[in-house]
């Protein structure tokens, strides 16, 4: 029975909504069922005690006792209890949208006739609406659904029909749609430039070209004029005004946008500087490493409280590619709580190492590194490009070899990769291998045959476009003759 879906779902519960899920059980005005509470409590005890009170024997016999066993009637209740979890789903996504409680209230109230109820509850809905800051697709769909009912109410109730709140209420549906046809454009745009597919758009470019027709009216829909400067950036990304509109527009009215939206918005611009940097424009580290900053200020990385694992690990490794050594040193030990257990030790030991190689400290670096454990494909090759750096670094040919070994063999093997992935390492390996090999060598070779050697190799590497870090490729190939460059990865 401890395999069962509904067991799965109660033991990933957290404390606080084992606790309220209980409350919502136990509540006679949702159930009335008392062997259902009695099988929650059951399983309750069983997954803090032990295994074997979740068997499907021992539950059957305390809820039915003194009856021989029977799967299917123990099925039935199990069947009731995990109902009961679907409508406290429901019941928490409803306790968390004041906006969808009070569009139902109206409804219900309308349609039970109890019209002192409707009226004085749509006049609750109106203020709150003209007093919510973040216009989102939330924001728009209720107001369609408020006007709706209302301009219903004159019909049956007034004898007229208002003409304002009948157009109001088509003006909620252009804008909702016009929301939602933007906001998915730009997901779905990122999507094709990923993966390399294509969408059909429909009325995209009607709707786009209405906004940027009516651009005095929409700048102040705050969510929907972003997303339309948003898509503008991804539709013309050699252009940086966009990009700089964008950042612009949301410092200026960052109190006009929820948590969550602004969150979205910022991942666009984060998004875009990261896919400039990979285009070699240096410039936009600055960039993404100031976005960063700004928002851990205004703590718009922070979801409840938490800062994702991998956003940690970019911020530390952006910081110390920039040489902001104190700043992310601070940070790499004052947001290490805030990481969510199961990513913390991997994040910061990982961190940690890429601040002591960038400070050329390359034994420390290579310590923590035993400290992280290499379980994701991302956190393996990460940490090993770490160590072939330490290794080059350490003139260690031996272990930086038989390292660039073990990783052809894994990203090989690797099934998570993408293609385009595993041909960007595999193109790192082959050349790093040729470099250590032709650091060797060189003590051997006459300066007519090295020079032709890396002439040779120079260009293969410079002409071959998919290489994981091929800056620092190349600056390792430049030192060989003498030419400094600053470290990059």
């Amino acid at each position: 029975m401890h395999q069962s879906r509904l067991i799965k779902i109660l033991e990933r519960l957290s404390p606080r909504q084992k606790e309220q899920f209980k409350h919502f059980v136990v509540s006679p005005f949702f159930n009335q069922h008392e062997k259902t509470s009695k099988l929650l409590s059951l399983i309750y005890q069983g997954l803090e005690e032990n295994d074997k009170k979740l068997s499907q024997q021992y539950i059957f016999a305390q809820l039915f006792p003194k009856q021989a066993f029977e799967e299917q009637k123990l099925q039935n209740v199990m069947s009731y209890l995990q109902r009961l979890y679907h409508r406290f789903l429901a019941y928490e996504h409803l306790e968390s949208e004041p906006l969808l409680e009070q569009l139902y209230t109206l409804e219900e109230a309308y349609k039970t006739s109890q019209l002192d109820i409707f009226t004085n509850r749509y006049k609750l809905l109106e203020k709150t609406l003209e007093q919510k800051a973040n216009k989102n697709e939330d924001y728009y769909l209720t107001g369609y659904f408020g006007y709706s009912l209302q301009r219903q109410y004159h019909i049956d109730h007034v004898e007229r029909s208002d003409q304002v709140i009948a157009q109001s209420m088509l003006q909620q549906l252009d804008y909702f749609f016009i929301h939602e046809k933007l906001r998915h454009a730009c997901s779905l745009t990122i999507h094709k430039m990923l993966v390399n597919t294509s969408y059909d758009f429909f009325l995209l470019e009607s709707v786009y070209q209405y906004v940027a027709d009516n651009w005095e009216v929409f700048k102040s829909h705050h969510n929907i004029a972003a997303y339309f400067i948003v898509l503008k950036m991804l539709r013309d990304s050699e252009n940086p005004a966009h990009y700089h509109q964008l950042k612009f527009f949301l410092q200026e009215n960052a109190d006009k946008f929820n948590h969550e939206s602004l969150n979205d918005f910022y991942s666009y611009t984060t998004n875009f500087c990261i896919m400039r940097i990979n285009q070699n424009d240096a410039t936009y580290r600055k960039e993404l490493f100031e976005i960063y900053q700004q928002n851990l200020k205004n703590e718009v990385l922070l979801q409840n409280g938490k800062l994702d694992g991998w956003v940690y690990k970019n911020i530390s490794t952006l910081g110390c590619n920039l040489k902001e050594f104190n700043w992310t040193l601070h940070f790499i030990e004052t947001y290490k709580e805030k990481v969510p257990a199961s990513q913390r030790n991997n994040a910061y030991n990982y961190s940690l190492a890429y601040y002591h190689l960038s400070r050329k400290d390359y034994n420390s670096s290579m310590r923590l590194l035993q400290e992280v454990q290499f379980t994701e494909p991302q956190y393996h090759l990460s940490g090993n490009l770490l160590l072939m750096r330490s290794y080059y670094e350490l003139d260690d040919t031996e272990s930086l070899l038989s390292l660039l070994e073990s990783m052809r063999m894994y990203i090989l093997r690797s099934k998570k990769l993408a293609g385009t992935e595993k041909k960007g390492y595999t193109n790192l390996i082959r050349f790093t291998k040729s470099l250590v090999l032709l650091r060797t060598e060189r003590q051997f070779l006459r300066e007519d045959n090295f020079q032709t050697k890396y002439n040779l190799l120079f260009e293969k590497i410079k002409t071959t476009t998919n290489i994981i870090a091929k800056n620092w490729l190349e600056g390792k190939c430049q030192e060989l003759i003498g030419v400094r460059v600053e470290e990059q990865f």
